[in-house]
């Protein structure tokens, strides 16, 4: 899974999405960015909530469709109405609830101030 990028806002208004770890000069002013002047803990923090946002929706579909395929192969024709029902559920209860933790966790983290080398 690819990390996010960081945008960084030069002082001159230039913006750009760069990777941790990497520096970034402004075209237009000549700044230089290093964003190793973000802690990595902080970094990691980042990068932990970024892959649990992703990656747990996708076991729990998983799960579902799974249970799903042995409904069906078990000759249970309810699979066919629980499948649309569940996804309903999903995005109509789950998914409001899991964007709102996620708003909350991405809220507390700290904002970093860089300054130019």
């Amino acid at each position: 899974m690819e990390r996010p990028a960081i945008t960084l806002t030069c002082d001159c208004g230039e913006r750009r999405a760069v990777q941790y770890g990497h520096r970034w000069t402004c075209e237009q002013c000549g700044r230089t960015w290093n964003t190793n002047q973000i802690p990595p803990e902080d970094f990691d923090a980042v990068v932990r909530i970024q892959r649990r946002y992703r990656i747990v929706p996708m076991l729990l579909m998983m799960l579902v469709l799974a249970t799903v395929v042995g409904f069906i192969i078990a000759g249970r024709i309810l699979a066919v109405v629980l499948f649309p029902l569940i996804l309903t559920m999903w995005f109509m209860f789950v998914r409001p609830i899991q964007r709102k933790r996620l708003r909350n966790r991405v809220a507390a983290l700290p904002e970093w101030k860089l300054t130019p080398e």
